[in-house]
């Protein structure tokens, strides 16, 4: 009897002792957590590291004269074609005008650069057309982008492009899902359940070719796909433990322009979607700045709630600082700089953009003190060559009490991307969709048009700087769940209801 009880008092320890070493599987949103520890921008700043990229124009007195300032504004024509001596004309002018408008001009290289440019633009021009032959205005227009296409720039533009195409392109399939365990592997996965372990994928590790995702179910999956600016195949060869190897195709991802451009707080399954196509106002608008604001009011005690970004490509720095201080009730925690580029060119040319501006109805009231979002108005001597340089407000870094989704795409740019920037510091920010624009380094264009040509370049005037800014230039903010676009939305509302009981 008394080796009975023993007995079981060793097997009853050995149970509980077994039962303690179990180890619960990770849910989803936990490994969504773990997955997004990193790349956050994160980076600290001195004020003295700016220098390095300005040009120094207090020392350059080849400004431009005040009769070709005039030529160079707006006039809304266009020529069909141009000669070879009217291309060389504002080719020339062209290259006068950099260091006097582009804030950029040190960043991409300074004089060295663009002469180089500007002298082997001249060189195409001389050697491919005859005295008086004309060309049509696209080729011309294709000329000077070939000509500065190393200007990665986003914001930098000749009639409405960027110079500079960004090389990297999303490529992704829904063909085919996957699901990662704890250890790190990769399952086929379908209708709920894993079919097979991933070995290799093109005969490499799998890691490099799988994105973390959301399927319709709103369930954290992995689909073939990358971001990249070179694409050695669009076939991808899955080869599976027990299984023949599996062929898929990766195809580029298109940017959707969404109908619905309008600000907009509404609720999808309970919860709250704050909707910005832009962050600008229009006197025509039913809704004006305190509302878009007040939307941070509004979610700010929600559990959680998706910012919808996508398509907002329009809006001042100062909507999304005050956006993000009425949602933290504190300072953004990246430390960065703003340079302004003062010259009696960005002046001239600034005014002209706030005299448009306030004709096509944008306005400023609730955001600015003042109709002249550049504070131009400070600069009494329109003569003096100067930056003007900008600490942007910090603070340190607060809880959120709810967990953020932001929605991203291609067309998500500058003002909001710097928003974006700001909120993903937080553990508990998620952004999902594709790729932003990457144009958060400059600011305040100025748009000039080519006198002969009638070439409309916008040129910006200000540099914003913070490390990542600029790496960040041309290939944007990555998300953290990568997305189509178009079925994000839908897809974080069932996340968020699969996940409830873990947010």
């Amino acid at each position: 009897m008394m080796m009975w009880i023993i007995s079981l008092l060793i097997l009853s320890s050995l149970v509980a002792g077994c039962s303690e070493s179990v180890v619960e599987p990770q849910s989803d949103i936990e490994k969504l957590r773990e997955m997004t520890t990193e790349e956050r921008f994160s980076e600290s700043v001195r004020g003295d590291e700016i220098e390095k990229y300005l040009y120094d124009i207090e020392n350059d007195d080849n400004e431009v004269e005040p009769n070709d300032l005039n030529r160079l504004r707006l006039s809304n024509g266009r020529a069909e074609a141009i000669t070879k001596e009217e291309m060389i004309l504002d080719s020339h002018l062209l290259n006068q005008l950099w260091p006097h408008s582009y804030a950029l001009y040190e960043v991409y290289g300074g004089q060295d650069s663009f002469s180089q440019a500007h002298e082997q633009l001249i060189a195409t021009i001389e050697d491919e057309y005859a005295e008086g032959e004309e060309i049509e205005y696209d080729d011309f227009i294709a000329l000077i982008s070939d000509h500065y296409a190393f200007i990665t720039d986003q914001q930098l533009l000749i009639d409405g492009s960027p110079f500079y195409d960004r090389d990297h392109q999303f490529f992704i399939t829904e063909e085919l899902a996957f699901v990662k365990d704890d250890h790190n592997t990769y399952w086929l996965y379908k209708d709920g359940h894993k079919q097979d372990k991933v070995v290799s994928i093109n005969g490499n590790d799998p890691d490099p070719y799988l994105l973390p995702s959301l399927n319709f179910e709103g369930e954290l999956v992995y689909f073939p796909g990358m971001y990249t600016d070179y694409l050695p195949q669009q076939l991808w060869d899955i080869d599976l433990e027990n299984q023949e190897t599996l062929e898929v195709a990766v195809r580029q991802s298109g940017l959707d322009r969404l109908r619905d451009t309008s600000f907009d707080v509404y609720e999808d399954e309970e919860i709250p979607i704050v909707q910005m196509r832009n962050m600008l106002v229009y006197k025509e608008d039913s809704y004006n700045y305190e509302d878009m604001l007040g939307s941070a009011d509004q979610v700010a005690e929600a559990p959680s709630f998706i910012l919808d970004l996508r398509n907002n490509n329009h809006g001042h720095i100062k909507f999304a600082q005050e956006w993000y201080k009425r949602l933290t009730s504190h300072e953004p925690s990246i430390k960065s700089y703003s340079a302004q580029l003062i010259t009696p060119t960005t002046l001239t040319f600034l005014e002209d953009k706030v005299e448009r501006n306030r004709e096509a109805g944008v306005e400023w009231k609730g955001l600015l003190d003042t109709e002249d979002p550049f504070n131009l108005n400070e600069f009494q001597d329109e003569t003096r060559l100067q930056w003007r340089i900008e600490e942007m407000a910090t603070d340190d870094l607060t809880e959120l009490d709810s967990t953020v989704y932001i929605l991203i795409d291609e067309a998500t740019s500058a003002s909001a991307e710097i928003l974006v920037a700001y909120l993903r510091q937080h553990p508990n920010v998620y952004i999902v969709g594709t790729p932003s624009k990457g144009a958060m380094s400059s600011g305040n264009s100025q748009l000039v048009e080519l006198p002969h040509s009638g070439a409309k370049v916008s040129i910006p005037s200000m540099l914003r700087f913070h490390p990542q800014f600029l790496e960040k230039e041309a290939i944007g903010i990555e998300p953290d769940l990568w997305v189509y676009p178009r079925f994000a939305r839908e897809r974080v509302v069932k996340w968020i209801e699969n996940n409830q009981d873990d947010l």
